[in-house]
């Protein structure tokens, strides 16, 4: 900074030195244009078919003190912005409460007094569990030395330097904060053991080694007043000194350095070689990414026009310059090496402006105008200083948490511009010079977004002038709608919501009307593919894709480490770091498609191999190396997919307390695999038992013969963490129209507390499988269900995926189907089309991976998102939901492979009570253009109908109708309207304007469950298990839900069977109404018997289709419903 950070008892600095030094050292080489007269006007053009360069400019922030725990609201705020890195200002200022880098020895805290214990980390730890609660990265900047090292003994700011000036106890003390956070403990100096109560789940891979080295007053001793502590050649040797102890202890870690507070530095002038060239030049290990600072100004005394192109000093002009420098001394000594920029805002005053504008509309255009310059020069990632201190310096309000304008800058462009995207030529206004703009393409699709800025400067601060812009769009083809969000002085009206999304005309030409400063962003929404002609994927796909581990040679070693390996994939960045199992890999060599290094040790067993690349994007392999007490490497085994991380229950499966029983079907029995190809092969992704403890997950599973003759049945059950072949067992001559029930619980071969995929092949007749998913007893029980799939697809789509949604987790299990290793690609988007995150599963043939959204990077709380899977073998997933907080509820959804036009759902309802049940229904849009969807809700068994409509889905896009609320809002309603359901029960039938899929779930206070919605209504339906008063008078029923897959009527039969001997029990035949659904509840039915489980076959009448459902309910107490789909023939 150009001035010291703000001291809780604000004491003076002769900040006049700094200035007049930085003053002198760099105004000869600057020449400041005066603008032309403000423009009243401005054109402006993009060209959509001509690509100028690549957005590389991540937007980040930091935190100095320990102040997120106790400002409210704020812990959401940051996981909502979700930066990809969050920088930790540790020093030593701020009182004796915010003394953040823990001391060496016991000493005097400098500012504030009291004296400190050695290593207490417990303020650091603090603002850590801050950075990896929001789901990101920490990179940890040592401002400098802790107070003991220093000669000063009285204040903070007195006159003094370090004792030690060959460094040895600074590199030291840096050495055991990374065996700290990395290896888990280190032995402390004055004897014992000191350790991290988080073990190395807090690892940190970033380091900024010193900040603002050039100025006198950032140390506790501020060296003569004049000069700095360490000069830039003082600083290279604490550097070398410093780098090799913190390599020594953890090669994988990253540096960063040299952050002076401008480039060129304050100490320019005295010192022919800088802090940033000499760094470059002479390091033994250079940095990992190369560090600078910059503030438009340092007084709020200081003009609008100095902010925005400095005078003798500061400005963003002062950025840029410094960047382009930084830069060719980055080409000369260190190619490829990125730059950040690791503290901005408009002022390093650290005094409230009266003017307000660091915080008022002015912030909007001084940081938009920021971030062109600095995407245009190639930063790559720029650190806002800082969260949470005040509204001069914060993006929220200390007292209140709630956002700044500068809060909803960053959020919104982080978002409109992530890394990835192409730039577009775009041609400014030759008469309005300080109207500038931004455009690129959203990052693999056709979208074109603008960023349009009005800083024109008038002669009244922060208020800016007034311009009427025109934006012209050229050759873009399809456009469909336009929206724009706008930052300025209406925006302060909104800081709660943030700026609103208006819908502006669909034409390739716009108005935009400042008042004065501001930005506006803009999104063109299009139909067609890039201009490239490759297509366009579905949903947008992450900026920046995630690195894949396929494979690691060889593929296991000694505990002690020392085994050489070469890590497989692709999309490996320089700089990433590699874990195996937490043990970190010593790197050698990275490129796009390879990492080797050298292991180190790690207690036997197989373990996750993961790589981080530098923005904090990873990918895993599971089981992928074993550690073994010999020195040989264990034989090859099947590499599998990976976990969840760090989730203490990877997924929900489900538990036999209240789940059908198994039936009289044979003990399977143990023999070699059947020859020949199977009849049919089933895939369940998600299979457990007792997963969690005795009353955690447990899956029963039902298979049903639906042949007519019998069936042999091959069960093959894959362990999830090391993908290992458990257990086959082996059903022999499964009659036709009978189901075998089996229950894992029950299943002495099979581990308990362990997650698996099942594969079911049948040899002689065709099966169909339901798994029913239960966990708990009583009011804590949950229940869930899906069906088997026989074949998947390439392209999977979840239409609600969620993190920390009002309580609800929803991990997803993905499964291969193929016969080859697959890569499979998770991408979101949120439901406000904003966000996009990608992850990728490494998947072994049959075996499933984790996802889940609570423990994925960047993925933000609180928020929706659709979800499209891509692999290059065909795949089935399914979303398991659970909701822990009050009364445990749970859902399970398959993912949907085909959509279509036109969509069925047997059954949805609405309560007229808040906490009774209704059913939200999200509607996915899988065309390659946004659609319209047209809800029909027709009274169950016919009659009167009511209509909405979700507009404007966007491609890869999710939107949802909740009945509870008026549509399109959050606003609860009761009454049957033209834009509120009323209270009933309804058959719902989906029209779209393009390819759709969706899902209901019916959801109450105490029960939750969903199903998705049918595009291909059958001639007929197989019905596995439904079952009548099981368990007793409140034990499972499940009525079944039929749905006319036509506008007339329909005759459906039904016929059920006995599980325990296949015989016909019982026929229906059963008039489904026009436009309507009918519910049969097996209760009613005569001829069937209680505490009984049947298989139901569906069949439609002369060639009418039907959907159907089964609704399974138990009466004891908890969350005993689930639903699942019928299987069509």
């Amino acid at each position: 900074m150009l001035e010291e950070r703000p001291r809780s008892h604000g004491r003076g600095l002769p900040i006049a030195v700094a200035v007049i030094t930085l003053v002198a050292s760099i105004a000869a080489s600057w020449s400041i244009t005066q603008p032309a007269a403000a423009a009243t006007t401005a054109t402006l053009t993009v060209d959509a078919a001509t690509v100028t360069g690549t957005v590389n400019t991540t937007l980040s922030t930091q935190i100095v003190w320990p102040t997120i725990p106790g400002t409210p609201n704020a812990q959401t705020r940051l996981n909502t912005l979700a930066p990809q890195m969050v920088r930790i200002h540790a020093g030593t200022d701020g009182g004796f409460g915010n003394v953040v880098l823990p001391f060496n020895v016991a000493g005097k805290v400098l500012e504030g007094g009291g004296t400190k214990q050695p290593w207490d980390f417990a303020v650091m730890d603090s603002m850590v569990n801050s950075v990896r609660a929001a789901g990101t990265v920490p990179v940890m900047n040592v401002r400098y030395a802790p107070d003991p090292m220093y000669t000063c003994t009285g204040n903070f700011g007195d006159p003094g330097t370090l004792i030690d000036q060959t460094y040895g106890v600074f590199s030291d003390y840096m050495a055991n904060l990374v065996r700290y956070y990395n290896v888990g403990s280190f032995a402390m100096p004055q004897g014992g053991t000191k350790t991290n109560p988080a073990g190395t789940a807090n690892r940190i891979t970033w380091w900024e080694i010193w900040n603002e080295p050039d100025y006198p007053w950032e140390n506790p001793c501020t060296g003569d007043g004049t000069h700095p502590i360490l000069n830039p050649s003082q600083y290279v040797a604490l550097w070398n000194a410093t780098a090799t102890k913190m390599k020594a202890v953890d090669p994988t870690i990253k540096l960063v350095g040299p952050a002076p507070s401008n480039h060129p530095s304050l100490e320019a002038g005295n010192y022919p070689v800088d802090y940033v060239p000499l760094l470059l030049s002479t390091a033994t290990i250079k940095p990992d990414a190369v560090s600078f600072h910059g503030y438009g100004g340092w007084d709020n005394t200081q003009g609008d026009r100095l902010l925005f192109d400095g005078s003798g000093g500061g400005g963003i002009k002062a950025d840029i310059d410094g960047l382009a420098n930084i830069k060719s001394l980055v080409a000369q000594y260190a190619p490829g090496t990125p730059v950040w920029l690791t503290e901005t805002n408009v002022s390093a005053d650290p005094g409230l402006d009266p003017a307000q504008r660091a915080w008022n509309q002015f912030s909007a255009a001084w940081g938009a105008s920021l971030f062109r310059a600095m995407v245009v020069g190639g930063l790559s990632m720029i650190h806002q200083f800082q969260f949470l201190e005040s509204k001069q310096l914060g993006l929220i309000d200390p007292t209140a948490g709630t956002p700044l304008l500068p809060y909803w800058r960053d959020y919104y462009l982080s978002r409109y511009f992530p890394v990835g995207s192409p730039i577009l030529l775009s041609t400014p206004s030759a008469g309005a010079p300080e109207v500038e703009m931004l455009a690129a393409r959203q990052p693999g699709g056709s979208n074109v977004r603008v960023l349009v800025i009005d800083r024109q400067v008038g002669t009244t601060k922060a208020i800016g002038l007034p311009v009427t812009v025109t934006l012209n769009l050229q050759n873009m083809a399809g456009l469909q709608s336009v929206t724009m969000r706008m930052l300025d002085a209406t925006t302060l009206a909104t800081l709660a919501t943030g700026p609103a999304l208006v819908t502006m005309p669909a034409s390739s030409t716009q108005t935009i009307a400042f008042t004065g400063y501001g930005a506006a962003l803009l999104e063109f929404s299009s139909s067609s593919p890039p201009p490239s002609g490759a297509p366009t994927p579905t949903p947008t796909p992450t900026a920046t894709p995630a690195p894949i581990v396929s494979s690691v040679a060889p593929n296991g070693g000694s505990i002690a480490g020392g085994t050489s390996v070469t890590l497989q994939g692709a999309n490996f960045q320089a700089g990433a770091t590699v874990s195996f199992g937490g043990s970190a890999l010593s790197v050698g060599t990275i490129t796009a498609t390879t990492i080797t290094g050298t292991t180190t040790a790690h207690s036997v067993g197989a373990v996750t191999v993961t790589v981080t690349n530098p923005g904090g994007q990873s990918g895993s392999c599971s089981g992928c190396f074993t550690y073994s007490s010999a020195t040989a490497s264990p034989s090859p085994s099947p590499s599998p997919s990976p976990s969840a991380s760090g989730s203490a229950s990877p997924t929900p499966s489900s538990s036999g307390s209240a789940t059908p029983a198994p039936s009289g079907a044979p003990t399977p029995t143990p023999i070699p695999i059947p020859s020949g190809a199977p009849t049919t092969t089933m895939f369940m992704p998600n299979l457990t038992k007792t997963l969690g403890g005795p009353d955690g997950w447990d899956t029963p599973f039902i298979v049903q013969n639906v042949g007519a003759d019998p069936a042999d049945v091959l069960l093959s059950f894959y362990r999830f963490s090391d993908g290992a072949l458990i257990s086959e067992q082996f059903v022999p001559a499964l009659a036709p129209g009978t189901s075998y029930a089996d229950v894992p619980v029950n299943d002495g071969e099979l581990p308990s507390d362990t997650q698996f995929s099942l594969v079911v092949r049948s040899y002689g007749s065709r099966v169909v499988t339901v798994v029913n998913q239960a966990q708990g007893k009583g009011d804590r029980m949950q229940a869930a269900s899906y069906v088997g799939t026989s074949s998947g697809a390439t392209t999977v789509y979840l239409p609600n995926v969620t993190r920390r949604f009002y309580g609800y987790d929803t991990p997803f299990i993905v499964q291969n189907l193929g016969s080859a290793t697959t890569l499979v690609t998770a991408s979101f988007t949120s439901f406000d089309g904003l966000q996009h995150r990608s992850v990728v599963l490494v998947v072994q043939p049959g075996r499933s991976g984790v996802v889940d959204p609570d423990y994925t990077a960047g993925l933000v709380d609180g928020t929706q998102y659709s979800v499209v899977l891509h692999a290059d073998q065909p795949i089935a997933a399914i979303v398991n939901a659970h909701n822990e907080t009050g009364a445990p509820v749970a859902y399970t959804t398959g993912g949907v492979t085909t959509g279509g036009r036109v969509l069925f759902a047997p059954y949805a309802a609405k309560s007229d009570s808040d906490a009774g049940l209704s059913s939200p229904i999200v509607v996915q849009n899988l065309s390659d253009s946004p659609l319209d969807a047209l809800l029909e809700f027709t009274q169950l068994g016919g009659g009167s109908q009511q209509t909405f409509t979700l507009s404007g889905i966007g491609v890869g896009g999710s939107k949802v109708f909740d009945p509870r609320f008026t549509l399109g809002t959050t606003s609860p309603c009761h009454g049957a309207s033209a834009t509120c359901l009323g209270a009933g029960e309804y058959s719902v039938r989906i029209v779209a304007t393009g390819t759709a899929a969706a899902i209901v779930i019916p959801t109450s206070s105490v029960t939750a469950d969903a199903y998705a919605a049918s595009a291909a209504p059958a001639t007929r339906a197989f019905l596995p298990n439904v079952t009548r008063t099981l368990g007793g008078p409140d034990g499972w029923t499940t009525p079944i839900v039929l749905q006319a897959g036509t506008g007339v009527s329909t005759t459906a039969t039904l016929r059920w069977y006995r599980f325990t001997n296949g015989a016909l029990a019982r026929t229906q035949v059963l008039t489904v109404p026009a436009g309507g659904a009918l519910w049969i509840d097996p209760r009613t039915v005569t001829g069937l018997q209680d505490d009984a489980q049947y298989s139901v076959v569906v069949d439609g009448s002369a060639g009418a289709t039907i959907t159907a459902i089964v609704y399974e309910h138990f009466f004891g107490g908890g969350d005993g419903v689930m639903i699942y789909s019928g299987l069509p023939e």
